[in-house]
């Protein structure tokens, strides 16, 4: 009896190293995670590349914008044009 409480208290003494290493293992790559997502913070934070650039420099972003306004203005002169040309006795053959 004595024997089997003891391989029985051995046995629940692996599972505990193994959970134990299990967390160590977790919380080691949780702290990889966390340097990791520090780095592309301070990255994105200084401007560095194209998602910095977007995110910290104001002047690419009030390009962007008129880019934006630009290109919506261009699709409405165009529909306005293309309504114009439906009316047209140039295109009537058409």
């Amino acid at each position: 009896r004595g024997s089997t409480e003891f391989r029985i208290l051995m046995e629940k003494a692996n599972d505990i190293d193994d959970v134990l290493l299990s967390i160590k293992e977790t919380i080691k790559n949780t702290s990889n995670i966390t340097s990791d997502l520090a780095k592309i913070t301070a990255t994105l934070e200084s401007g560095q590349g194209t998602i910095g650039r977007l995110l910290m420099d104001e002047s690419t972003a009030q390009n962007i914008d008129s880019t934006f306004i630009n290109l919506k203005e261009g699709a409405s002169g165009l529909k306005i044009l293309m309504e114009k040309a439906k009316s047209s006795w140039l295109l009537w053959g058409f």
